[in-house]
């Protein structure tokens, strides 16, 4: 039931963002009490970490598998893109901006492991794609994993790109295209065109 709640959760937030769910939403969508969610967690601020906490391991989880099922640098890379583009799809525009207003344990435990993972694979990547010969030799690794974390971090950006002018998996697109042909040796770049991003 503690995992039903928690995936309830997450969903409703992801759709909705954290501000607008009550308890009672989450109650009514799995048709509970809300008396049921207080046996499993003391209070929402509860509820909204262990459910970023749940999908940050899946999410963990799933880009691993992506990686060790990939062909080749490449492919990995638009694999982690596709997955990612699926995810910005169905968030919500204030999703962000409620954690790190109204809940910045969460958002600092996102900062903190999940950025430190995403950077970790991205690194793994460079190294594979220099390997396969799809990546430039002459890369820095760590300069150009630390830019794509500095990067993404700018994509949710509201100053910079504020949700009513930009959407979230347009910017993403623009941001791997870029990413993408910044890194690709001549052979990358021969085939990374015959790769469609929204297949």
């Amino acid at each position: 039931m503690e995992s039903k709640i928690t995936l309830a959760a997450f969903n409703l937030f992801l759709k909705y963002g954290v501000r607008s769910v009550s308890l009672d939403d989450i109650s009514r969508e799995i048709g509970i009490s809300k008396k049921t969610i207080y046996e499993y967690f003391e209070n929402k601020k509860e509820l909204v970490d262990k459910s970023i906490r749940y999908y940050i391991a899946k999410e963990m989880k799933d880009v691993c598998e992506i990686s060790e099922n990939a062909q080749n640098s490449i492919d990995e890379m638009m694999g982690i893109a596709r997955y990612i583009l699926s995810f910005l799809r169905e968030m919500s525009a204030s999703l962000v901006y409620d954690l790190r207003k109204y809940y910045p344990d969460s958002w600092n435990f996102i900062e903190s492991e999940h950025i430190k993972f995403i950077q970790d694979q991205i690194k793994n990547n460079i190294l594979r794609g220099k390997e396969d010969g799809f990546y430039k030799e002459n890369i820095n690794v760590d300069v150009i994993s630390r830019l794509y974390v500095a990067q993404s971090r700018t994509i949710t950006d509201e100053d910079i790109f504020p949700t009513k002018q930009f959407a979230k998996a347009a910017l993403f697109q623009e941001f791997i295209i870029y990413h993408m042909y910044g890194i690709v040796s001549d052979k990358g770049r021969k085939y990374i065109q015959k790769i469609q991003l929204n297949d």
